[in-house]
């Protein structure tokens, strides 16, 4: 896809409403207080799987073994469902 057809699809209709829908889902969930500390929680855990060195937690720097941090993460992201 060229520059120019890009910036086409951003000055279109349907750009524009995708980001009135995404505008007004966004503020409805900065109104609930629980809903965005579970994003923010998810975020939180999301990195913590990416920054993982095989060894230590890079949140709290507590030693891991992987299967048992992959675990242990993913335990807390299950609760967030």
């Amino acid at each position: 896809m060229t520059l120019t057809a890009a910036l086409e699809k951003l000055r279109s209709k349907e750009f524009e409403e995708s980001c009135v829908v995404a505008a007004f889902a966004a503020s409805e969930l900065g109104k609930d207080a629980d809903s965005l500390n579970g994003v923010s929680r998810e975020a939180l855990l999301r990195s913590a799987l990416d920054l993982y060195d095989d060894s230590t937690c890079p949140v709290c720097d507590t030693p891991f073994e992987p299967i048992a941090f992959r675990g242990h993460v993913a335990a807390k992201l299950g609760h967030l469902d």
